[in-house]
């Protein structure tokens, strides 16, 4: 009932009720948006979608697999994201309590209050949006896995391997858990003695169903081998001091797409507990965790180091997301850490039990938001809904893609022209159905950005993925002229445009 109250934004009022803008409003549902819409959703022979950068191929949207694009297909823009978002937050709340229950905490007293409160706070996590289940579904993936090993409940366990890829992404997470996971199976191995082929064989076909859904993404890479331009502030040079404190920052606070609201309070009940637990292999286990979390964090910003980008340029536009696995494993410390909870001395429980209690209540204060770069690009839309109403973050659907201004604008102008925006993101006309010249995607064809650089008269060989046209490329004749032979027929601004050019 908790959770239900928390997700009210996604299924009550959703006209008014508040989003994330930062890669979700302003990008991500826009592009779901434009696949649905384009007539080419499944299209296998490179058909091209019109709205964004003058025009894109098919093979660069998303799969024709994914819920997530499916959900955009089937219902309008603002349900189909609500349906995403309690799809999300209650597969995480199943995953983790069956986790605790039959694993974590299977032995422990009072086990189904406590599997209930770990679920719970895991729940109210917030997730990004656009990952649909690769975070969230993790708790209960592993615990399929766990069930293969211990040959229990094996029907449920494999259709959810099965079903998971088709709910999740290869290049957010599904790669990272898939590569970290096989490593962790080895070691296991190892250990025992034994070799569990199921696991072998459900890993197997568990990323062969990841790159068949993502099959476009590879033929780019790999077969076609398309000069891509990507975005190049991954390679922020920085030197082996640099990279163990962002590591180190990075493990305890995350970064905003794979937030877990985790810093300050989960270490440290994490830390309060480690003195009170008797057992040498719990111990062990929670200190192998904690190391593999930094592990994890260090993988992931590797990418910036002057080496790797210097003598691997493929780094340069890969980004190897390993901190994607960093929530679900912070939650089983902190599940690991409840373990004979109620064997601890009371003053124990005095000092741990208020620390327990606000873990459960800040997410709905989103308090403690920012990550390990001081930034909050997190989602709460029921903290930015219902409390703080006037957040520059947060806007609902009518708001943010004005979509009465675009009614009138649309009875004024030709809808199948092309058109540019100025001082405006490019994605709000495109969520109301006008082609543009710019737009933001996080990768596209080389000859996209060389096309945009002749139009602002800029010399460089590469682009952000925001391709934007800023006012003084208007009052530049020379640009001006370069724009007008692109077709473009409408400005839309958002004030008065003063221009010599404009006749």
């Amino acid at each position: 009932m908790v959770l239900i109250f928390y997700l009210t934004p996604y299924w009550y009022n959703i006209e008014n009720s508040r989003f994330l803008i930062h890669d979700n409003l302003d990008s991500n549902i826009v592009w779901f948006k434009n696949l649905a819409e384009s007539g080419h959703l499944f299209n296998h022979n490179n058909g091209i979608i019109d709205r964004t950068l003058g025009g894109l191929s098919r093979d660069y949207y998303p799969s024709d697999l994914n819920i997530r694009t499916i959900l955009f297909w089937l219902f309008p823009s603002i349900k189909a994201y609500c349906i995403l978002n309690i799809m999300m937050h209650l597969t995480a709340f199943l995953g983790m309590y069956l986790l605790c229950k039959d694993y974590l905490l299977a032995k422990s007293k009072n086990k189904k209050i406590f599997c209930v409160y770990i679920a719970l706070i895991f729940a109210l996590i917030p997730f990004w949006p656009s990952g649909a289940l690769t975070i969230s579904g993790q708790p209960l993936l592993l615990w399929c896995f766990f069930n293969l090993i211990n040959k229990k409940k094996q029907n449920y366990s494999w259709i959810i391997i099965l079903l998971f890829p088709f709910f999740s992404s290869l290049v957010l997470g599904n790669l990272f858990f898939i590569s970290t996971g096989f490593l962790i199976y080895v070691l296991y191995c190892f250990k025992n003695s034994t070799i569990y082929w199921n696991v072998i064989l459900a890993l197997s076909l568990f990323t062969a169903l990841s790159v068949i859904i993502e099959h476009r993404l590879f033929e780019q890479f790999f077969i076609h081998q398309i000069p891509l331009q990507r975005f190049y502030s991954f390679n922020n040079n920085i030197n082996l001091k640099g990279l163990v404190g962002i590591s180190l920052s990075q493990t305890i606070k995350g970064q905003y797409h794979f937030f877990g609201r985790v810093w300050p309070l989960i270490p440290l009940y994490i830390l309060l507990s480690f003195f009170y637990i008797k057992s040498k292999s719990i111990k062990n286990l929670i200190f192998s965790i904690i190391i593999l979390i930094f592990l994890l964090s260090i993988l992931t910003t590797a990418k910036d180091l002057n080496f790797i980008t210097d003598y691997f340029p493929f780094f340069i536009s890969f980004n190897p997301r390993f901190i994607g696995l960093n929530n679900v494993l912070w939650y089983i410390l902190f599940a690991l850490s409840f373990h004979k909870f109620q064997s601890r001395p009371r003053y124990f429980k005095l000092l741990s039990y208020p620390i327990v209690i606000i873990i459960g209540v800040i997410p709905f204060f989103n308090s403690f938001k920012e990550d390990f770069q001081g930034y909050d690009g997190i989602e709460n839309s029921f903290y930015q809904t219902y409390i703080n109403k006037k957040s520059n973050s947060h806007q609902s659907f009518k708001e943010y893609y004005l979509i009465k201004e675009f009614e009138e604008i649309k009875s004024l102008i030709d809808v199948n022209s092309r058109i540019c925006c100025i001082g405006i993101n490019p994605e709000i006309a495109q969520f109301n159905q006008l082609s543009t010249l710019g737009g933001y995607y996080p990768f596209y064809p080389q000859k996209k950005c060389t096309e945009f650089n002749e139009i602002i008269n800029n010399s460089n060989d590469f682009c952000s993925k925001r391709l934007y046209l800023k006012y003084e490329d208007i009052n530049n004749k020379t640009k001006f002229s370069t724009l007008l032979n692109k077709n473009i027929e409408y400005l839309i601004s958002n004030k008065a445009v003063k221009s010599n050019h404009l006749n």
